[in-house]
């Protein structure tokens, strides 16, 4: 087995026309949705509209591959349909739609960005809500009566949150570059992009005990009530779940 190439093609720009900041941006997205960066390559760019021309290494094109399909699953990760999502914006404001195609793969090779062509989506919000985050405090500050904290979740999604109690500020220091579980109202806006958190004002917070998912379901066997001590096989209902 060879190293397995792809095709991203933007219907917009040449070669030759495509500003290189622009071109960053979309190398830099595709980056990201094809994960695996070391073992991901841009070779070059072809002739015709703007075809991005990578190179993925042999041993790594399986697990790119199966990142890709991700994309219209029910439970895409974040760190998938962020970048996806980001290059479709991309291309909406260039007012072009893209491709991205595995070389040999056929019709099930080519994944759609429909990019200018989607259908729009009426803004609504904003709407306030109850929140519950996890995620990596990575930030405290702040000079007025509010503290302002940044939070880091699932696939480097950033979480802007503030405390009006500057006692809550300190205690969450404390917890700098931890995993907490923050929750307060929170304000929505939704756009083309999905329901967006806007701001989140803090109420509550407590430190997330870093288990594994085999600790996680031997402590609620140990709990009584439940029917986790029953499963033989827990991995299996928890995906049966999932698949709902």
């Amino acid at each position: 087995m060879d190293d397995q190439r792809y095709v991203f093609r933007i219907d917009a720009y040449t070669p030759e026309s495509i500003p290189m900041a622009r071109l960053a941006s979309y190398l830099l997205e595709l980056a990201a949705l094809m994960g695996n960066e070391a073992h991901v390559h841009f070779d070059r760019l072809k002739p015709g509209s703007t075809k991005v021309l990578c190179r993925v290494e042999e041993e790594d094109a399986p697990k790119v591959e199966s990142r890709l399909q991700l994309v219209h699953s029910a439970d895409v990760p974040a760190d998938v349909e962020r970048p996806f999502r980001r290059l479709n914006v991309l291309l909406g404001e260039d007012g072009a739609s893209g491709t991205l195609r595995r070389i040999g793969g056929g019709h099930a090779g080519v994944l759609k960005f429909p990019g200018s062509k989607a259908a729009p989506v009426t803004s609504l919000g904003p709407v306030k809500e109850f929140a519950e985050l996890e995620g990596e405090l990575v930030r405290v500050g702040g000079k007025d009566e509010s503290a302002h904290m940044l939070l880091i979740g699932d696939g480097g999604r950033e979480y802007r949150l503030t405390t009006r109690s500057r006692d809550t500020a300190k205690a969450m220091a404390a917890h700098l570059y931890e995993v907490l579980r923050v929750r307060g109202m929170g304000v929505w806006l939704r756009d083309d992009a999905g329901w967006q958190l806007q701001q989140l004002t803090i109420e509550d917070f407590e430190p997330v005990e870093a288990r594994s998912f085999v600790e996680a379901v031997a402590q609620m066997r140990r709990l009584g009530g439940g029917e986790w001590r029953d499963y033989s096989d827990p991995f299996g209902e928890c995906r049966a779940i999932r698949r709902g």
